[in-house]
């Protein structure tokens, strides 16, 4: 329990905090590379049934602003849980775009344009499995296609994949009206 008195760590009342102190931890659990440190999968599970707020704090907090601003193994182990995280997600837009935000995106994008980079490979095996949950759950493709395309227009191109292609492939009826509203918007 928390300090002062009972309670549960990840509660709606303290799971921001809970989080934020839980992000240098999560940071040094790149030890364990290049495996994922099992904790990961856990704390997955809880920050999803807390809902959006929750997975707010984990990708921008510990992800986005720790992980990725970091060293590389740090990025392998973003890049790891951002490909864990997509096949875990509920369906549900809102906690994809918190996962697959933009310098993730970004990151991936810079990391498959080059085969030179230290990331090339952890990159095409995140963006691999982010595909693969499109392909098999094509109510989530439009959501991954349209994160992947508002990093660029350009991304099988820029990247050598059939990324965005294989997700219009995938999409089914709801998705594709999703994907031409993002075009149009």
């Amino acid at each position: 329990p928390p300090r002062g008195g009972g309670g549960d760590l990840f509660d709606a009342d303290t799971i921001e905090n809970t989080l934020r102190l839980l992000a240098a931890p999560l940071k040094s659990s790149s030890s364990s590379h290049p495996a994922t440190h099992p904790v990961w999968d856990s704390l997955l599970s809880v920050v999803f049934s807390r809902g959006l707020g929750a997975v707010t704090v984990l990708f921008r907090d510990v992800i986005e602003d720790g992980l990725m601003h970091s060293s590389h193994e740090r990025k392998f182990l973003a890049f790891t849980v951002v490909k864990t995280a997509v096949g875990k997600c509920p369906d549900d837009a809102g906690m994809l775009r918190e996962i697959l935000r933009p310098s993730i995106t970004h990151s991936l994008l810079n990391n498959l344009s080059k085969k030179s980079t230290v990331l090339h490979h952890a990159a095409e095996e995140c963006v691999s499995g982010i595909v693969q949950v499109g392909k098999n759950n094509p109510s989530k493709a439009g959501v991954l296609l349209c994160e992947l395309l508002r990093c660029s227009r350009n991304w099988d191109n820029a990247t050598s994949t059939p990324a965005v292609r294989t997700l219009l492939d995938s999409l089914d009826q709801g998705a594709a009206a999703s994907y031409l509203a993002f075009l149009w918007g």
